[in-house]
This record gives C-alpha cells, sequence and structure tokens, in this order.
C-alpha cells in the first residue's frame, strides 16, 4: 500500500491513547516522578520510548503543531507535554497529556501555559475548551489552522492564533519548508519512491512506479 501523502498524513486527531501495561502502572506507582526521580531519569527510558513509538503512528509521523514530517534519522523526536510537566509534574505521565513533536516547535512552546483554569490535582481536564492551545487528543486541526498557499500558518480562531504564537509557526523558514516537502510529498509517483526507499525492495511497488512512468511517457 502506498505511502499516504503530506497532504493527507498532517489531517489528523489522536483517537487511541498510549496505554500502560500493568507492569508500567506498578513501576510508576512505586517510582512516581519527584525531585530525585526526574523525567530525564534513565529508569524511565522503555517506558518512553514506547510512548514516543506509539505517538509518532498515530500521529502519522508528523509534528503535533507544525504537522511537518519528522525524519527519526536526521530529526529530534520529542515527546511533548501539552500541560508542561514543570508546572504540572500530575500529568507528566497522563496518556492525554503526550504527543510527540519536533525539536523547534517543543522548545518554542516550552513551559508556556496552556490551560485557562488550574485544575485539581490528578484531574486532568478532558474537554477541548479547558485549552488555550490545538490539542491533538481533542481538536480538528485544521479547524483553528488552515495553509494560505498551502504553506503559510494562518489562524481561524483564537485557539490557532495562541498556537501559531506560542509554537513558533512563523519562525523564519518554515514556511518554505512546507512548500518544499509538500511540492514532493503531495506527488503520488514521489511518494511511492519514497516508501520504496524506506521499506526496501518491493517488487510490486517498483513495477508499479514504472508502469506509471512510462504512462506519463507515452503521454508526452
Amino acid at each position: 500500500m502506498c505511502s499516504q501523502l503530506i497532504s493527507e498524513k498532517q489531517v489528523w486527531r489522536i483517537v487511541e491513547s498510549f496505554e500502560f501495561t500493568n507492569e508500567e502502572l506498578l513501576f510508576l506507582r512505586e517510582n512516581p516522578i519527584s525531585e530525585e526521580s526526574k523525567w530525564d531519569n534513565k529508569k524511565y527510558k522503555p517506558i518512553k520510548d514506547r510512548i514516543r513509538k506509539h505517538y509518532f503512528e498515530k500521529q502519522n509521523f508528523t509534528c503535533a503543531y507544525c504537522r511537518l514530517p519528522i525524519n527519526i534519522g536526521t530529526d529530534n523526536l520529542e515527546i511533548e507535554h501539552v500541560v508542561d510537566k514543570n508546572n504540572r509534574s500530575d500529568f507528566t505521565f497522563e496518556p492525554l497529556n503526550l504527543v510527540v513533536s519536533c525539536h523547534r516547535c517543543n522548545f518554542a512552546k516550552s513551559t508556556k501555559k496552556v490551560l485557562h483554569a488550574c485544575p485539581p490535582p490528578n484531574t486532568y481536564p478532558t474537554g477541548s475548551d479547558s485549552f488555550k492551545i490545538i490539542h491533538s487528543h481533542f481538536d480538528d486541526y485544521f479547524e483553528h489552522i488552515e495553509f494560505i498557499r498551502g504553506s503559510i500558518y494562518h489562524a481561524l480562531t483564537d485557539k490557532g492564533d495562541f498556537t501559531i504564537e506560542k509554537c513558533g509557526l512563523e519562525r523564519e523558514g518554515l514556511a518554505e519548508q512546507r512548500e518544499e516537502i509538500v511540492k514532493y510529498q503531495d506527488d503520488p509517483i514521489i511518494a511511492k519512491v519514497i516508501e520504496l526507499r524506506n521499506s526496501g525492495m518491493n517488487e510490486a511497488l517498483l513495477d508499479d512506479i514504472l508502469q506509471q512512468l512510462n504512462n506519463i511517457k507515452k503521454n508526452e
């Protein structure tokens, strides 16, 4: 099956949150986040690796905020806490609070506050209205942001405007990067070539590509 075009990949909302195993839940109860046991402690790495893989796949391999593809060979694939873990450590391993993002969006958003009101401890909001920022578990991205000429981020709502500002979606070079990716990855033949390169030799896919190229040649 051919890889999705980028215009199809970026249209998603997370509908399946990460689920911890019983062993992982027991481990987290016995090893809660604290001053002595922080997020970057190596003992959490196996769980974090599973979280990262889960959301990377559910997000069609794209960043939660800029919606550009993340290449794990060259880019930093970062677990992003929608509500910053430094402000709310009780949400550090809350599945609804977790997505993946590129480093630039994660760095730009940093510790900015995204909630309209502070909820009680261990009570994560479960609706879009609680958040100032586009929340990948609750919101349809393109109800809040559109791409003008395919590359420039334009807010449709206050939430879209907040996301653009706080995640630095007006940063230098981002529009050009999106334009370049859309130009090549929204071509069905190029999308198939990318899939062939990533998946290794696939005779059926290679034959399909060659047939399409041959059709183009015949129609010249």
